[in-house]
């Protein structure tokens, strides 16, 4: 029998068992509220209410991978540490075999994988999520999991034949379309409306590869043509501040050649004029409501290391700011195989109504920006949580006139080969004086998005824990983070690249 993705690995040996043994582990009611309290980032599922509401006959195959994006995190540092590894072995496992291409090392570590978990699995007996007396013998999805990779040499990897494809297209073709019927004669309305949709895909794609596609129309385009790898709506889509924005470009990293390290060198997409309502904020403005507590002097220091002369240039918390809510980065696939990736970065506060009620959601993102570029890999980049994206007010312009950036910077990653339960990297904020440290750096010096997860069982409430929600920002209160290599499928690939080019190059 072939290889099912969907009912086997993701809604099986991930879903029906993985998730259960946490939960069992770590108390359903802990499970969820990690997840309540999870940082948000973009196109990743956010659980407000944790998953204990969802009934098992509404447990999808989407639920399953938005929860496998952040799984590992959530669990790791439990008091079983082959539960860790048993978590980061399947994890690991699920996300190699979506992959669109397998080569020999990617079979080799996907049966690593499978190795560390059959080592590691005896915790689930021990701790009770498995009932002893039955054992794993009679866990066939399980089972099949090493039957995989016969299968991937014989037909292909096994993104291409998995049941989610007749599935979408059954919600494509036949649900969505019914659902826009007023039910009379429906066959012939469905026929109609996906005859359009077809004639009208054709015509955007004619259109987008000779460059003829208006920009209202882009961005929708390369999101129905790469969804895989672009951010996915939680019904929270915000709007860009400009359609008419303009390309920076950082260089050209290409596609990876065997033998190199691959680093992002992605194409910046920002508005060319900020909302009307930010063209003119005052740096009080951005230091209570943005957070950006030192803006003010964090520019000086970037515009003294420019020219110590311009360390006295007139300043201050009145100084107007030309300041963006949002930016786009656009990067170009390492591997031939996999689209490209647009990461969307914002920095922008909460909104509330006269009532306190919540308005709009606020994100102040964080990504990995160029720390050291003599360095190779993850070496070469610091995480940072942007507080704004601005320019200089300008009477200050003729000084320096591109795109800054406001961080808050973290600590170096300790790399994962010290932690080899979980082998997550570790990261924290970077503190001085009992202040965060920040700085302004240009635009372009930030490389990827990035996602910071809490680590729970070190958090100041460990030993009482506390109710989280969506609202708590854990960002700004938690000392101790993993930086969530799961959180998309080109940030695994990028990681995972880097990780065997040290080890290669050792």
């Amino acid at each position: 029998m072939a290889p099912d993705l969907l009912h086997q690995l993701d809604k099986g040996i991930f879903g029906e068992y993985l998730v259960k043994w946490g939960q069992h582990i770590l108390g359903e009611g802990e499970f969820d509220r990690r997840l309540k309290g999870m940082p948000r980032f973009q196109g990743m599922r956010h659980f407000n209410n944790g998953i204990a509401p969802i009934p098992d006959n509404q447990w999808t195959g989407n639920e399953a991978k938005a929860l496998g994006r952040v799984y590992l995190p959530l669990v790791a540092g439990s008091r079983y540490p082959d539960f860790t590894r048993a978590a980061r072995a399947i994890v690991d496992f699920q996300f190699r075999m979506r992959q669109p291409e397998a080569t020999d090392i990617d079979i080799a570590d996907a049966k690593h994988d499978l190795r560390v978990f059959h080592d590691a699995k005896e915790v689930f007996l021990d701790s009770g999520a498995r009932d002893r007396k039955l054992g794993f013998a009679g866990l066939t999805k399980l089972h099949m999991a090493q039957h995989y990779f016969e299968w991937i040499r014989r037909m292909g990897t096994l993104d291409g034949y998995t049941t989610d494809i007749s599935e979408r297209l059954h919600i494509d073709c036949v649900k969505n379309p019914w659902r826009a019927t007023n039910h009379v004669d429906a066959m012939e309305q469905m026929t109609t409306r996906l005859q359009r949709a077809e004639i009208w895909a054709i015509a955007c794609a004619r259109m987008y590869e000779a460059g003829r596609l208006p920009e209202s129309l882009r961005g929708e385009y390369e999101l129905r043509s790469r969804v895989e790898y672009l951010p996915r709506s939680n019904g929270n889509i915000e709007p860009e501040d400009d359609v008419e924005v303009e390309g920076i470009v950082v260089g050209n990293s290409g596609a990876w050649t065997p033998g190199q390290i691959w680093h992002p060198a992605p194409t910046i997409y920002l508005a060319k004029t900020p909302p009307s309502h930010t063209r003119k904020v005052s740096g009080t403005y951005l230091m209570d409501v943005h957070g950006a507590l030192g803006i003010v002097q964090a520019t000086r220091d970037f515009l003294a290391a420019l020219n110590p002369a311009h360390r006295r240039v007139p300043l201050d918390g009145n100084s107007n700011f030309r300041v963006w809510t949002r930016f786009r980065l656009h990067h170009h696939p390492f591997l031939q195989s996999l689209p490209p990736r647009i990461d969307r970065i914002r920095a922008f506060p909460s909104e509330y109504d006269e009532h306190d009620e919540l308005v709009r959601q606020g994100y102040m993102d964080t990504v990995l920006y160029l720390d050291d570029p003599n360095r190779q890999g993850l070496r070469r980049y610091r995480a940072g949580r942007i507080r704004a994206i601005f320019r200089l007010p300008r009477h200050l312009s003729s000084i320096y006139d591109e795109p800054l950036v406001y961080l808050e910077t973290f600590k170096l990653f300790s790399m994962p080969v010290n932690y080899p339960d979980h082998r997550l990297c570790i990261t924290g904020p970077q503190i001085t004086n009992g202040a965060r440290v920040d700085i302004v750096v240009p635009l372009t010096k930030v490389r990827a998005a990035c996602h910071l997860a809490p680590q729970f069982h070190r958090m100041d409430d460990a030993t009482d824990p506390q109710p989280l929600t969506s609202a708590d920002d854990l960002l700004s209160t938690t000392n101790h983070f993993y930086l969530s290599r799961h959180n998309s499928d080109f940030m695994f690939a990028l990681l995972d690249h880097w990780r065997r080019a040290e080890v290669e190059t050792a």
